[in-house]
């Protein structure tokens, strides 16, 4: 089963000049999707394919320690990663029909010795 989350999050706009708590003046909602056990497995077969791993713990850039999936790639290997992405799309093309597509974000960092491409809002576990 497929599970999106709505999560609230805000920013302090700054020091407020007196000591009243007050609540920000816009939230900023964004989506989760939190990956099943069979789901992973059919991603992480996929990447085995290509020759990738799926790591379903890595913390990005800006995500001050929250976790998503990711799939790193070695700097040999680093072609491969778009048609990966493309099987996982195909397998998964009816389940995340209708998913809000922000949810499909993807970002990318160099490791040094390869590329990880990740998904800050896709998680392995609830």
């Amino acid at each position: 089963m497929l599970q999106v989350h709505n999560t609230l999050s805000s920013k302090q706009l700054g020091p407020h000049s007196n000591n009243e708590t007050t609540l920000p003046p816009t939230p900023i909602y964004t989506h989760t999707m939190i990956l099943t056990d069979k789901q992973l497995t059919t991603i992480e077969d996929i990447c085995e394919e290509f020759d990738l791993e799926l790591r379903t713990n890595y913390s990005g850039r800006f995500m001050y320690g929250a976790q998503c999936i990711g799939i790193v790639s070695d700097p040999f290997n680093n072609t491969s990663i778009g048609p990966c992405l493309i099987e996982i799309g195909k397998e998964f093309e009816e389940t995340f029909s209708g998913v809000q597509t922000d949810v499909w974000s993807m970002e990318q960092d160099n490791m040094g010795r390869g590329m990880i491409y990740y998904f800050p809002k896709i998680r392995a576990h609830a």
